[in-house]
């Protein structure tokens, strides 16, 4: 049986998903994916940050701008979930 979380969790990709060609490309998904996340998952920011092997660090996308910022501090300071999971 599925519970609430994963279907939840289905509809925000399947709302994310493209619907035609789009000039997005991915960074475009991953922002409509965010948004989605919040709409469907009882979440108040979504983001997507990375880390390369060279320790680049970036956020590429984020469901508004307050969580963006978020994302950005941790990079800033050094520290919080992104980098507590890398």
């Amino acid at each position: 049986m599925v519970d609430d979380t994963a279907r939840q969790t289905a509809r925000a990709l399947v709302a994310a998903q493209p619907f035609g060609p789009s000039d997005e490309g991915i960074v475009g998904w991953l922002q409509r994916l965010c948004r989605s996340v919040v709409d469907e998952l009882p979440a108040a920011g979504a983001g997507v940050s990375i880390i390369d092997g060279t320790g680049f660090t970036g956020v590429v996308a984020a469901s508004d701008q307050v969580t963006k910022s978020l994302e950005d501090l941790q990079f800033t300071l050094g520290e919080g979930p992104c980098l507590d999971a890398y």
